[in-house]
């Protein structure tokens, strides 16, 4: 996520990671499959003048974000963080056990409904 002058460099810095397993399922059905675990760390961004330009890098982790594929939907009626083919949680800074998510449909959808043609989740790139 740029600044709001580009020239300022990268506010923030998104590192996506899965099983390469689930990459190759999605890029062969446009699904991911069953039991897929997505992981996104944001972190703060720093820009700096090195020897070769401006340069934006990663600095204090903010956050993570965790999708569980349920495609079957099978985990929806037992808990408010599962529905739309997915469990969704998202961890503030460096924690690992306890996430801020109480409803994905209120904590989550609003930013990837419009992602929804791509499994809900943003691919480019």
């Amino acid at each position: 996520m740029l600044a709001e002058n580009p020239a300022d460099g990268a506010k923030k810095l998104h590192f996506v990671y899965t099983e390469r397993k689930n990459l190759e399922a999605y890029l062969k059905t446009g699904s991911f499959p069953d039991g897929a675990v997505l992981v996104k760390d944001v972190f703060a961004g720093k820009t700096g003048t090195f020897t070769t330009g401006t340069v934006s890098y990663a600095d204090d982790l903010l956050g993570r974000f965790v999708l569980f594929r349920d495609s079957s939907n099978a985990k929806a009626g037992s808990s408010p963080r599962f529905g739309d083919g997915w469990g969704w949680a998202y961890y503030q800074g460096s924690e690992t056990k306890m996430t801020v998510t109480t409803n994905y449909k209120t904590d989550c959808l609003g930013c990837h409904e419009p992602a929804r043609a791509t499994d809900l989740v943003y691919v480019q790139g």
